[in-house]
């Protein structure tokens, strides 16, 4: 529910300059970025605007208790939590991904870029010129050609993915970097109400600010992924 399916091929999938990778398997990934009502919280202006003020350990956690609640396997473990005085994650000890379980999971960064690259439109985007400075409802930029919406603009979104410089070359099934840099930064993707439409780009992979895994803003939510990832490389 709420998902639609991104099919495994053989065709290259640009990351970067220099950089291809190949997805073979099937996956799922959501139609719109996790909402307030979702996510369960109240504090929104309204249960369709996306869920924001998270970080990228309070996705995780989330992905794994909808995984609880749909009897699927949880994908993330850990061997303890740290919450701040909202309750909000900001480490998990021990954190890994078990990739050949089915279940819940935040998306790579190339299988984000592939659902989005369908009909790519930062024009239609929820931007710096058009937003008033505010999240809007999911899907209501929605373009009538596309599975999916809000891939542009709204909010930004977490994956997966590790920062860290450009690999150069082919991967098949990629997740990125095994190890983050010395920053221990993650990636952003999407743009969001706060970037100019031009700047919004499938390929942007960072922030004005240094981005980790406790960082909570505004303007970064998230869509969850679902399925395995076979012979994963990083």
């Amino acid at each position: 529910k709420g998902l639609a399916l991104v099919e495994g091929s053989s065709d290259k999938l640009k990351l970067a300059e220099k950089m291809d990778v190949v997805l073979s398997y099937d996956y799922l990934i959501g139609m719109h970025e996790v909402s307030c009502g979702d996510y369960g919280e109240v504090s929104c202006d309204g249960e369709n605007f996306p869920i924001t003020d998270v970080t990228f350990y309070d996705a995780v956690l989330f992905a794994n208790k909808k995984s609880k609640a749909e009897k699927f396997d949880t994908v993330y473990t850990y061997s303890s939590a740290k919450f701040d005085s909202k309750n909000h994650c900001i480490y998990l000890e021990n954190l890994s991904a078990d990739l050949d379980r089915a279940g819940y999971r935040l998306p790579t960064e190339a299988e984000w870029i592939k659902a989005a690259s369908v009909n790519w439109n930062s024009n239609n985007s929820w931007n710096a010129g058009n937003s008033d400075g505010k999240p809007h409802a999911v899907c209501s930029k929605k373009k009538d050609d596309s599975e999916w919406c809000d891939f542009e603009g709204n909010v930004a979104e977490w994956v997966s993915d590790w920062m860290a410089p450009v690999q150069k070359g082919s991967f098949n099934n990629f997740i990125g970097p095994a190890e983050p840099n010395t920053l221990g930064e993650r990636m952003i993707k999407g743009g969001c109400f706060n970037s100019d439409a031009q700047a919004i780009s499938l390929f942007s992979r960072k922030d004005t600010y240094t981005i980790n895994s406790s960082s909570k803003a505004n303007y970064i939510g998230f869509r969850l992924a679902f399925g395995k990832i076979p012979n994963a490389e990083t």
